[in-house]
């Protein structure tokens, strides 16, 4: 009995160092928050020009932050979600005919983002796990 508890103990250890070592552990330092706040300096990030495609741009700074958290490009799969339906990203225009109120909405495999931009080179980016 005294190994089966010290088998469960080490299983249980091991099952928790490997969730905070996952990506969205990695983006919500270790499960402290449901969601993350990331303001990113685009001159800090490889990022190609993308054009009006802002989706295709949010995807990217998503990417960079996952990069710098020290997740892999294979952690985030951005066209379906955990249930396997596909996701349903967007950009719209907060205020219709205001170009810096752009907002994106991109779902993920572990979660959800909104993406906005400054009128400088800040990007902003807030994480939301999902349950």
């Amino acid at each position: 009995m005294k190994k089966f508890f010290i088998i469960l103990s080490i299983l249980l250890l091991s099952a928790s160092a490997t969730a905070e070592n996952s990506c969205s552990g990695k983006l919500t330092y270790g499960y402290e928050k449901d969601s993350m706040a990331y303001s990113v300096d685009l001159d800090d990030l490889e990022i190609r020009e993308y054009g009006n495609d802002y989706l295709a741009f949010s995807i990217a700074i998503i990417r960079g932050i996952l990069r710098k958290r020290g997740c892999s490009k294979s952690d985030i799969n951005f066209k379906r979600t955990p249930l396997g339906r596909y996701s349903r990203s967007l950009c719209k225009l907060v205020v219709p005919g205001v170009d810096m109120s752009r907002v994106c909405y991109v779902e993920s495999s572990l979660g959800y983002f909104n993406v906005s931009w400054d009128m400088l080179t800040s990007t902003h980016v807030i994480y939301n796990r999902w349950d």
